[in-house]
Order: C-alpha cells, then sequence, then structure tokens
C-alpha cells in the first residue's frame, strides 16, 4: 500500500474505510499512512463508544487527513531531495574521475535542477 502513496486519495480513502471497520493495519505503510490509519481507528472508536459528538468527530477527521495530506507532501519532498542527491552523487563521482565542464554542468543540473552556467 505504501507504493501508492502517489495517489493519495485513493490511499486515504482506503485506509479510512478500514480504520472504521476496526480492521488491522495493513503491511507496508508510509508512516504518514500509518498515522492516518491509527489516528482515524481511534477517532472511531471514541465515536462508537459515545467519547465524541458527530460533528466532533466530522472536525477532528478534517485535521487528520489535513495532517495526512501535509505529511505525504513532506514526504514528497524529501523523496526528490535524496533521489537528487543520489543521482548528483553518481555525476559528481564522474566529474572526479572525469573533470570536464560537461560533467560538471551535469552535476549540478541535477542537484541544483536547471540552473544553468553563463555562457558568453
Amino acid at each position: 500500500m505504501g507504493e501508492s502513496s502517489s495517489d493519495s486519495g485513493v490511499v486515504y480513502e482506503s485506509l479510512i474505510k478500514l480504520a472504521s471497520e476496526d480492521a488491522d493495519m495493513p503491511d507496508g505503510l508510509m508512516l504518514a499512512e500509518a498515522y492516518l490509519f491509527r489516528m482515524m481507528q481511534s477517532l472511531y472508536a471514541d465515536f462508537r463508544k459515545g467519547n465524541i459528538t458527530a460533528d466532533q468527530g466530522k472536525r477532528q477527521k478534517m485535521q487528520i487527513i489535513t495532517a495526512y495530506q501535509n505529511a505525504t507532501s513532506s514526504q514528497r519532498m524529501w523523496d526528490d531531495v535524496r533521489r537528487r542527491k543520489m543521482e548528483g552523487e553518481t555525476f559528481v563521482n564522474e566529474y572526479r574521475k572525469n573533470p570536464t565542464i560537461e560533467n560538471a554542468d551535469k552535476a549540478i543540473d541535477i542537484l541544483y535542477s536547471d540552473v544553468r552556467r553563463k555562457t558568453r
């Protein structure tokens, strides 16, 4: 399920449904997905026990979903940073072996995205 996090709407809807049914947490969730599942499971349990009203539940559900969306956005950003760093290291190592302007440009392009060397 963690691999599907790029389509977060489908993921969170299916996780919310499972949580509402008090199902077991699926394997392979990303941190944000596990958080969403546990928080929603707790929210539904509180509602079933009468600890919160339907209006309180709706407000809390929106807060949980917003936190989930923020967390998945942050995760995507960090995944992109990590990918760029790993790809950049490949080109930096190539530059170390063969220090040409072209190899330096490749490393800079991957690490910093669309930064072009000034040409005269």
